[in-house]
This record gives C-alpha cells, sequence and structure tokens, in this order.
C-alpha cells in the first residue's frame, strides 16, 4: 500500500486512492485492531467486502499477473478483505472468535441480521464514504480533474461510454451527469451486497464464491498474458515482414545479384578449363603407363 501511494502519486493517479475499495480496508482494519466488539461495523465491513470490493474484480477486470506489483497490488486490494472475513467467520477456532471477535459470534449466534438490516447498517459507511469522496474529490478538485487528473467517474465515463448505461448518462446535463453516476454506484453496490447471508451463515457458499472470484482474476490474468505478449509477438514478426522486405528492396542488394549474374558464366568457364586440364593430365599419364608397359614387354620378348 505505501508503494502504491507513491507510484500513484507520481503518475498523477492519486484521486483513485479515495475509492471505495480503499476505505472498506479501512474498516477491516478498524473492526480487526480497535473495535473488534462492534457488530455493526463488522456486519458493514462484511457487506461492502462481499458486495463492492468482491465483485469489483470482474468489473475493473483484476487479473493475477505475478510479473506486475501494480496489477497484484490492485487484485489484493480488492481480494483480501473478502478472504480475510471468512477465515474469521468460518475458519477461526470458535473459542478465540468468542474471546477476539465476539462480534462475530453474537451475530452468527444470537443477533443475527437479515438482509435488511445488512444492507441498512452497510449503507451508513457507505454514504460516509460517497458524501466525502464528492466533497473533498469531486468539488475541491474540479479544476485538476478538468485538467486531465483521473477519477473513477472519468475512468467510468470514458470506458462504458458506448454502452447503454453509459449512453443513458451521457445524455443528461453535465452537472446531473455526477449525481445519477453515484445513485448508479449505490445501485450497483445494494445489488451486490444482496447474497451477502448467504456467505455469512454458509461457509459452504461462502467458499464457493471466492474461489470463483479467484478464478475469475486468473482468467484475467491469462487473457492479459495472451493479449498483450501475442500483441508484442505479433508486432515483431510483422517489423520483422518489414525488415527483411526493405532489405530485399535495397540498391545495393540489387547490384550484387548483378555482379552474381555476370560472374557466374566466367566461374562456369573456369571450371570447365579446369576439369579439361585435369583430363589432359590423366590421359598424359595413362600414356606413359603403356610406354613403359610396352618397353618391358619387348625386353622380355627379346631376351627369350
Amino acid at each position: 500500500m505505501p508503494i502504491r501511494y507513491f507510484t500513484y502519486h507520481k503518475r498523477g493517479y492519486q484521486y483513485f486512492l479515495a475509492d471505495l475499495c480503499y476505505f472498506v480496508n479501512l474498516l477491516l482494519l478498524l473492526n480487526i485492531w480497535i473495535f473488534p466488539n462492534s457488530r455493526r461495523l463488522m456486519i458493514s465491513t462484511y457487506c461492502l467486502a462481499y458486495g463492492n470490493n468482491a465483485w469489483a474484480i470482474a468489473m475493473w477486470r483484476n487479473s493475477l499477473v505475478f510479473h506486475s506489483l501494480d496489477k497484484v497490488t490492485s487484485l489484493f486490494i480488492h481480494i483480501m478483505p473478502p478472504v480475510v472475513l471468512h477465515c474469521l467467520v468460518h475458519l477461526l477456532d470458535q473459542d478465540l472468535v468468542d474471546s477476539r471477535f465476539p462480534s462475530i459470534s453474537r451475530v452468527k449466534g444470537v443477533e443475527k441480521y437479515g438482509l435488511i438490516e445488512m444492507v441498512i447498517w452497510a449503507t451508513v459507511p457507505y454514504g460516509i464514504w460517497q458524501l466525502s469522496y464528492h466533497l473533498f474529490i469531486t468539488v475541491r478538485r474540479r479544476e485538476k480533474i478538468a485538467a486531465g487528473r483521473p477519477t473513477s467517474f472519468t475512468w467510468l465515463r470514458k470506458s462504458y461510454s458506448k454502452t447503454w448505461i453509459g449512453k443513458l448518462v451521457l445524455r443528461l446535463p453535465e452537472t446531473a451527469q455526477e449525481p445519477a453516476f453515484m445513485l448508479i454506484q449505490y445501485s450497483y453496490a445494494v445489488l451486490t451486497m444482496l447474497p451477502c447471508p448467504f456467505w455469512f451463515y454458509h461457509r459452504s457458499f461462502s467458499a464457493l464464491f471466492l474461489t470463483a472470484v479467484g478464478l475469475w482474476s486468473i482468467y484475467n490474468g491469462a487473457t492479459y498474458y495472451i493479449d498483450v505478449f501475442g500483441k508484442r509477438f505479433q508486432n515483431e514478426l510483422e517489423q520483422l515482414k518489414k525488415d527483411v522486405a526493405k532489405w530485399q528492396s535495397s540498391p545495393r542488394l540489387n547490384e550484387s545479384n548483378e555482379d552474381t549474374k555476370y560472374l557466374e558464366p566466367l566461374n562456369l568457364t573456369t571450371k570447365t578449363i579446369t576439369e579439361t586440364t585435369a583430363t589432359d593430365r590423366g590421359e598424359k599419364k595413362l600414356d606413359g603407363s603403356e610406354v613403359r608397359e610396352r618397353t618391358i614387354t619387348s625386353s622380355v620378348t627379346t631376351e627369350t
């Protein structure tokens, strides 16, 4: 997280650090270390972690790309709160939960929360975050945002401009686009909270959901590797084709081909002369052998 803070400030992405996912991580830290007895804080954190944070992995295409610290950090910010809460609620020893996190024991045992209560109590910290974001980022930093500093709203408006919901928002007056975006964002948050009672009271449902989210991030990472490295390899091949075509059409290569064309008959003539000379030498050797053989034969005949 500290590395993310400095790198995003350096790249001009500091307004992304005020997004809801960072606020949920802060709520989780408060719930674990400062307010472990607060049932309402615990249930609010749980709904926001399993709701907006977990589903944002699909919406923001968080990817498990091992060589990218930025992508791994983004995935960690979104997936770790629900994973930690799954361990606290379903995997931790009950005696330890009773002594260290009594709010979880009370909500699971005596004071059970229904869907409506979960949504209501999760809306309270969500509303605090949304109003603070609008006041300190959208209003007070309006000039810098207009100058090009990206925010979640500007990113979503650009990314979803061709979808039906993006077109619907962009048709509104400019002053009404941001309130419409906040309303859509809250509706999305409530929609993702609907299955939270199943995640909280049923260990198997929670495990299946987190497994699906993790597999989705792996799929995004695999797609990233195929798209990025495949595209890079394709660009290298295209560049290689251009270099080969440029080399083949270069004047020096044409001159070299012309010289080779004129030298081929000369090489052929030289080869023919060499072969003829070698043949003549062989014939001379053969004639000399015949002479010696005839001389020896004549000598033997005379002696006889």
